[in-house]
């Protein structure tokens, strides 16, 4: 009797020094217990077992092992650290595009073991090594996908199904090809030097193209390969159009996987000299070819674009959006904000009759909203800028969500709650999440729910609401 292949490849799973001392053993038993049960092969009850505890053998003394559950955390940590309940709550493809949170670092952790791995297999044979690499760069990536999965089904528990269930399908796919590329580019540092030097070189360079600078040139090259999708997921991106983003990360993507793939099979038939020639022909092209489209993807510096590329409309307000913003959701945007300004003025708020999502030192805290526009979100937006207007002092937000302590003005919080729902936004969807605690420096022991947020703001009615607006406004801020 001879094993099938369901049995060999269980088996497979074990490590190299387990199998020469075991093997033989542990197959004239699964053959003989076969035969006696007048079976032609294991069965699946005993092989599954038998695959199991060789995964763990071989994971548990793995580095890549160790190193993709890193992967999953700093994952999960990232999405902790930038989860935005109103936008999971609402739009499906909110929460694929925040599950990459974590990418820039999990990417390049992904590399290292790509790299660790391929580092081994530097002395096969070509047709040996596309077998083995293909091997190196299916953990990293299972590791990857673990991570990015876990990552979306946090965010369903934390805030349920969301509401809108239509899904931008680029999202994931430009995540995937970034993945291709990243495991692309370890697999090529591997094969190029010693393993020892091969992890820590991937991870520290895919870190570095994304993170080693926030302006000039280097942060073109990066929003090409995907910075600004990472930086800005599905959100009112200032750095480039979201549409851009997305089509750049895939187009630079696929197109450095092929070049990395390439070099590989280069030096593996004519040795490094050869590689390193293409590795430098291709640099060149990319370097001569590349300007427009990397020009394209965004200025050189985080936060900047051209004003002259608002469109502006309007008198009694005029509002002026960036072109994609105007195209994906602009007469819901000036509708909403215009009802709020007619609102303002009849309460006899100061506002300003022009309203821009650029910023500028006349315009420091531009009219701005995460994802798809949503009224209760940009109504909210539009209320901090009425009252950052009078404000001597100006505490950014994060997720509309405050902590409240002793060095905080709960006044301006107040204010800006009570114009919010002043000017027509939901009196709970417009509630800021209140955290107490102690001193600014230790944690919250609570978290306020919607109703008692506003009896913390003092702010229960609508009466309420434009009697505080009002008052702010006659008071002014004590500076």
């Amino acid at each position: 009797m001879t094993l099938d292949w369901s049995t060999r490849n269980a088996l497979r799973l074990y490590p190299e020094s387990w199998r020469a001392e075991n093997e033989a053993v542990v197959v004239g038993t699964l053959l003989d217990v076969a035969e006696s049960e007048q079976r032609s092969k294991p069965s699946l009850g005993e092989l599954l077992p038998l695959a199991a505890r060789g995964a763990w053998m071989r994971a548990r003394t793995s580095l890549a092992f160790w190193l993709g559950l890193v992967i999953v955390a700093v994952m999960l940590w990232a999405i902790a650290q930038t989860f935005d309940g109103f936008l999971a709550e609402r739009y499906l493809t909110a929460v694929l595009s925040r599950a990459g949170s974590g990418l820039p670092l999990a990417l390049s952790l992904a590399a290292g073991i790509a790299a660790w791995s391929a580092s081994k297999h530097r002395a096969l044979s070509l047709r040996e090594r596309w077998r083995t690499l293909l091997v190196d760069a299916a953990v990293p990536a299972a590791f990857v996908a673990l991570g990015y999965l876990a990552c979306v089904i946090a965010q369903f528990v934390a805030s349920g199904l969301p509401v809108t269930a239509s899904v931008d399908a680029r999202v994931p796919l430009a995540f995937l090809t970034m993945l291709l590329a990243a495991l692309s580019f370890g697999l090529l540092v591997g094969s190029l030097v010693p393993r020892f030097v091969a992890l820590p070189l991937t991870v520290v360079a895919l870190f570095a193209w994304f993170f080693a600078s926030n302006s000039g040139e280097a942060l073109r090259w990066a929003n090409l390969s995907g910075f600004t999708l990472l930086m800005y997921p599905v959100e009112t991106l200032y750095n480039a159009p979201a549409d851009q983003a997305i089509a750049s990360a895939v187009l630079f993507s696929l197109g450095a996987t092929i070049v990395f793939l390439a070099i590989i099979a280069v030096r593996s038939v004519r040795g490094l000299g050869w590689g390193l020639v293409v590795a430098a022909a291709v640099t060149v092209a990319l370097v001569v070819n590349f300007p427009a489209l990397a020009s394209a993807t965004g200025p050189t510096a985080v936060g900047a674009r051209d004003a002259s590329n608002l469109v502006c409309a309007g008198t009694a307000p005029e509002i002026c959006l960036w072109p994609e913003q105007e195209a994906a959701s602009g007469e819901l945007v000036r509708d909403t904000i215009t009802a709020g300004y007619q609102k303002a003025v009849a309460l006899g708020l100061p506002v300003a009759s022009s309203i821009s999502v650029a910023g500028s030192e006349d315009n420091p805290l531009p009219l701005y909203w995460r994802g798809v526009a949503h009224p209760d979100r940009l109504l909210t937006n539009y209320a901090q800028t009425i009252v950052h207007a009078l404000a001597c002092q100006w505490m950014e937000s994060e997720n509309n969500s405050f902590v409240a302590n002793p060095g905080y003005d709960d006044d301006v919080l107040s204010a800006e709650y009570a114009t919010a729902v002043a000017i027509g936004a939901d009196p709970v969807a417009a509630a800021p999440t209140i955290q107490l605690g102690g001193e600014a420096d230790e944690p919250a022991t609570m978290t306020l729910d919607p109703d008692e947020a506003q009896e913390y703001l003092g702010v229960t009615s609508l009466a309420e609401a434009q009697e505080v607006a009002q008052a702010w406004v006659t008071r002014g801020p004590e500076c």
